[in-house]
């Protein structure tokens, strides 16, 4: 098996994972405890990605698997 690593920015990456979990906007916003609208700014990069906020999502990503 090949392995392709890509560098995303955090907001990125937030989007990706969420499409991954085929979450909408507002159903991964009340999993992590934050309002849609921070998700919103936080996924179009117009506010900065909290890391906590990174790892929580990386996680439930993990366990996706």
């Amino acid at each position: 098996m090949t392995t392709i690593t890509v560098d995303l920015s955090p907001d990125e990456y937030l989007h990706l994972c969420r499409r991954r979990l085929e979450m909408t906007q507002g159903q991964l916003a009340r999993r992590l405890g934050v309002a849609r609208g921070s998700l919103t700014r936080y996924e179009i990069g117009e506010s900065p990605v909290p890391p906590s906020l990174i790892e929580m999502v990386k996680r439930m990503a993990e366990v996706q698997q």
